[in-house]
């Protein structure tokens, strides 16, 4: 083995936390199953009080709204597994989408602070947003559902620190 000093591209890659998946499907259920069940009630007159009418658009409409829930919860999973950061040596890379994919690059250079907030869930559950500050972007950027967001601020503290350190990688000798 030879050892060179080049730049280590090490990187670390997480998700949005789970959490938020799971505010985002009661959030989106509930109304569908409040609508199912309003909408029962009002079929269940319409049957004239004939029992077997009332059970099958009970049971339509149940199978309905299971079906569109299933939906739901497939396309809510999915947005929450193609949404990722990667924490790179220079750069946070964000990535999102199945079929129509967006990455964004952020660089870390220039970047003056590095904040954690956290709501009331977010301390419970241990979630919350890191905001880095750059002047020369006039913005901020903010990585939105961070799970453990103290871990992953200290590493960007840690690289924005060590920006310009070059590292030593090993490398097969040809």
């Amino acid at each position: 083995m030879m050892y060179t000093s080049v730049m280590e591209v090490a990187s670390l890659q997480f998700r949005t936390s789970p959490y938020t998946l799971v505010v985002k499907v009661v959030a989106l259920t509930m109304p569908l199953y409040g609508v199912s069940l309003l909408v029962s009630l009002a079929n269940a007159n319409d049957t004239g009080g004939n029992i077997y009418a009332f059970l099958l658009s009970k049971f339509g409409m149940l199978s309905l709204s299971f079906f569109a829930e299933a939906v739901l919860l497939s396309v809510l999973f999915w947005q929450w597994l193609s949404r990722t950061y990667e924490i790179r040596d220079v750069e946070i890379v964000r990535r999102k989408g199945i079929f129509l994919r967006t990455i964004k690059s952020h660089s870390l250079r220039g970047v003056q602070s590095v904040t954690v907030r956290q709501g009331v869930f977010g301390a419970l559950f241990s979630f919350g947003n890191i905001i880095l500050e750059n002047p020369l972007l006039k913005r901020e950027v903010v990585l939105r559902h961070v799970p453990d967001p103290e871990y992953y601020a200290s590493v960007l503290r840690e690289a924005i620190k060590n920006i310009d350190t070059p590292k030593a990688v090993v490398t097969p000798r040809k």
